[in-house]
């Protein structure tokens, strides 16, 4: 299902915050209120309420008066459930603010995250994103954070679109924020995808095409991770099904865009699917029940890489894994090698 947007008119110096819940009550008062704490004062919170069969719309509704106090909006929408991926694109549609962002039910926002995000895009009129640097936290584990950006590879380069469009540069809700209007002008024509698999393509990459963008080292948002959420399944079926999800909505969103190398873009595309399934197995801890199918799958994307001629070098370490699964003790080597080598070529 897909809609296209209808004319927008924005609130010049809003900034929208399209948040989907599905059964999150027990997230809510530290994400909006994590909201309630920015400095910024024009702030508009897009909430989704994914048909939660928990008390989260009850809770969200206390909040009304909370955000009437600071002077915030808060847009409540109930619906059926669809996915996060379906709800957030009813957010962009409801949001009326000049600045647009997501941020996820369970994730938290440092006190100026909105003020410097919005400040940057102010100061740089040609930027259309404004990307910021994050903690990433497990749920189990909050007190341990570690910085989400470290290449500088991926933290400065101005024209982000390919990066984003291979996944070499994230694309995690809380970390970016674009103008709204570029957003709407993109899809008056044409249809803006509703995915499973995500909803953060749909903003990044239309801002991204053809267009300069803005980063802020500095960790802004709280990326935190639950086991076993849809984002970080556990079984190892769940993962590849994810990584292929997520490469069909890549497909998807390239389709929409009118790019000379297309060819180039889909095949390596593909590539990066295929390498990020092998690094996925290689690091996944399986049960003795697992280790066939572990094996199984191994090859079979390895296979179909090998087939790609231009990722020789690459190869070098998965088929040290491959020649070698009674010996892994020369396969940690060798994968140690290549990520210290590709360590010092982001620097």
């Amino acid at each position: 299902m897909s809609q296209i947007i209808k004319e927008y008119n924005f609130t010049e110096g809003l900034s929208s915050i399209v948040m989907c819940c599905y059964n999150g009550e027990r997230f809510i008062h530290r994400s909006v209120g994590s909201i309630l704490a920015q400095t910024y004062p024009h702030i508009e919170l897009v909430f989704i309420d994914d048909g939660s069969t928990d008390n989260s719309l009850e809770l969200i509704r206390t909040y009304i008066p909370k955000f009437e106090s600071k002077g915030y909006k808060l847009t409540i929408v109930h619906q059926e459930n669809q996915g996060q991926g379906f709800a957030a694109i009813t957010g962009i549609e409801m949001a009326t603010g000049e600045f647009l962002s997501y941020l996820d039910v369970d994730d938290y926002l440092m006190p100026e995250s909105v003020a410097k995000r919005v400040n940057a895009l102010m100061k740089c009129r040609n930027a259309n994103v404004v990307r910021t640097n994050a903690y990433r936290v497990l749920e189990s584990d909050s007190e341990n954070c570690r910085i989400l950006v470290r290449s500088n590879k991926e933290k400065y380069p101005t024209d982000i679109f390919e990066g984003v469009l291979m996944g070499e540069i994230n694309n995690y809700a809380g970390t970016y924020m674009v103008r709204a209007n570029v957003i709407h002008e993109f899809y008056t024509d044409r249809a803006i995808p509703r995915s499973k698999y995500g909803q953060n393509l749909q903003l990044l990459l239309p801002c991204a095409y053809k267009s300069a963008s803005v980063f802020i080292d500095e960790p802004l948002m709280k990326y935190i991770i639950q086991n076993d959420s849809h984002s970080n399944p556990k079984s190892l079926s769940a993962k590849i099904d994810l990584i292929q999800g997520y490469m069909d909505l890549r497909f998807e969103m390239l389709n929409l865009f009118d790019c000379q190398d297309k060819k180039r873009l889909i095949k390596n595309i593909g590539i990066s699917c295929k390498k990020n399934v092998l690094n996925m197995i290689l690091s996944y801890h399986e049960n003795d029940d697992e280790k066939a199918e572990k094996i199984s799958l191994f090859n079979r994307y390895y296979e179909k890489l090998r087939l790609e001629k231009s990722v020789n070098i690459e190869l070098r370490y998965y088929n040290a894994y491959l020649n070698n699964l009674s010996s892994r003790n020369l396969y940690r080597i060798v994968w140690l090698l290549s990520r210290i080598v590709a360590k010092k070529k982001n620097k």
